[in-house]
């Protein structure tokens, strides 16, 4: 403290400072003077010192029982199921000196929450941050000052948890931090609170851009008004209380199934008891989730009318963009389509910047991405489009519909094919050294091992290669056809 004094003194004399001041009442310079001058006479006292609260939650019971432990020899994961069925996923790496990362996986995630009342998934941002039973978020977050352990619990699509990076000596805390809110969740109504102020007054902004415009209306608008896509403030989620949450959110903290995947500089022998004190000493739990797709399919929108919609902000700024229905592709079941349609989006993001960029003479920044649902099969789409001026709207979608056509003829040069696949395949040398990497691999070996196999690297590898020109010309040929695009504009309210 001394040092750091003795510098803010030094960088940051006293002398000759500059005021400002902003204030509903009127006041001179040589009163705002006199108040500096009044303050420097009293003494600045040091804050109080507090001792650090201990953490509440550290006896879940008896440890689990080890039941089954085997290895994957091919790479050098260990899996583990204890008594209770709690899954443990391990792999010990040397790429990140004193790094562990955690994935918490539990229950069926927004899955478990039922249809009516909408807005539960909403609510779960705020569940984390109404604490545990015996310490709010503001006392968590001050008795982890200097501790890498994270308080976020949330919903995905098909799970409950989080996914957390911490150090090694920290492990056991950022496990009984993640334990604790299955067993004594806080629920504090100020937490609830908060979110619910945040989300009304997030909505005077909504219409502020064209690309958030786009995502709140435009995709609602292709999925046939659904409102698991694009957000209205008339949805009602903004109403959700943490009482309806409680109700359908704790049958998945008492019993859902559990599936844990530890990565890093570690002790499989640590991490193994260290998992048996916490989540391994937990009640019976599912041996495993049961649904990984919604039962609820998401319908494309079957009308072709362009869609067009308008935004707050800057008069120069619009957004052009095409969208091609794909809904017959779940990237679970059919995975080499799904690696075709991405290289398909690949090459045409180089014809577009091409295109865009040299033909029209313009330097905006175009894309085009091929988006698949596992999670709601059936609500996929190849899209192209760029942020640009109104003026030229019409213009960016002209050529986007003939890149299409070229696509569906077939005119990929050699270039264009391999710039398109070469940084795929780039990237899995460093995939090979990556923690995340392994984290997403292994974070569902025992649950989901087909999808673990298909995402190994030479399983990658060997389906990247695998793609030709005449797989990429007949999905575009499948799904680029002029009659099933969807022209969407995003225009200034106001014109420039």
């Amino acid at each position: 403290p001394e040092m750091v004094s003795d510098l803010f003194r030094k960088r940051m004399p006293m002398k000759d400072p500059l005021f400002f001041a902003a204030s509903t009442v009127e006041r001179s310079p040589a009163d705002i003077l006199a108040a500096w001058e009044e303050s420097a006479k009293v003494d600045v006292l040091p804050p109080e010192t507090k001792a650090r609260t201990a953490f509440a939650y550290t006896n879940f019971g008896r440890p689990g029982k080890v039941v089954s432990d085997t290895r994957l020899a091919d790479i050098d994961t260990r899996l583990i199921q204890f008594a209770n069925n709690v899954r443990l996923n391990i792999k010990k790496t040397t790429f990140a000196r004193n790094t562990v990362q955690v994935s918490v996986r539990v229950g069926e995630g927004n899955l478990d929450f039922p249809e009516t009342p909408f807005g539960l998934s909403s609510l779960m941002s705020a569940f984390s941050n109404g604490g545990l039973e015996k310490h709010s978020i503001d006392d968590m977050r001050a008795m982890l000052q200097g501790r890498q352990v994270s308080t976020r619990f949330t919903s995905t699509g098909t799970s409950f948890g989080g996914a957390y990076q911490t150090v090694p000596q920290d492990l056991e805390l950022q496990l009984q931090v993640a334990a604790a809110y299955l067993t004594h969740p806080g629920y504090r109504p100020e937490a609830e609170r908060r979110w619910r102020e945040n989300q009304v007054l997030s909505w005077p902004r909504l219409d502020q851009n064209a690309q958030t415009v786009w995502s709140i209306k435009g995709m609602r608008a292709l999925a046939s008004g659904d409102r698991r896509y694009g957000m209205d403030p008339d949805d009602g989620d903004a109403w959700r209380s943490f009482v309806e949450l409680r109700h359908y959110l704790t049958p998945a903290l008492k019993s859902g199934a559990i599936e844990i995947a530890v990565v890093g500089d570690i002790d499989e022998g640590q991490v193994i008891a260290l998992v048996a004190k916490t989540f391994g000493a937990l009640p019976k739990r599912d041996p495993a989730p049961t649904k990984y797709k919604s039962d609820k399919p998401v319908i494309f929108r079957q009308d072709k009318t362009p869609l067009v919609f308008t935004h707050a902000g800057e008069a120069n700024q619009a957004l052009a963009q095409v969208y091609w229905p794909v809904t017959d592709v779940d990237p679970d079941a059919q995975p080499q389509e799904a690696r075709v349609l991405a290289v398909l989006a690949a090459v045409m993001r180089l014809k577009v910047v091409e295109e865009i960029r040299e033909s029209l003479g313009a330097t905006y920044s175009p894309s085009a991405n091929a988006s698949l649902s596992s999670l709601y099969p059936g609500f996929g789409y190849v899209n192209a489009g760029a942020e640009v001026k109104p003026e030229d709207v019409d213009r960016v979608i002209a050529a986007l519909e003939k890149i299409a056509a070229e696509l569906r003829a077939g005119e990929i040069s050699d270039d264009e094919f391999s710039r398109a696949l070469t940084p795929a395949l780039e990237v899995l040398p460093q995939n090979a050294t990556s923690n995340s990497y392994w984290l997403g691999l292994i974070a569902q070996a025992q649950t989901r091992p087909d999808l673990m196999e298909r995402s190994k690297l030479p399983a990658v590898e060997a389906s990247l290669r695998a793609v030709t020109k005449a797989d990429v010309t007949a999905a575009a040929q499948r799904y680029l056809t002029p009659g099933a695009r969807q022209e969407a504009r995003v225009i200034p309210a106001v014109a420039p």
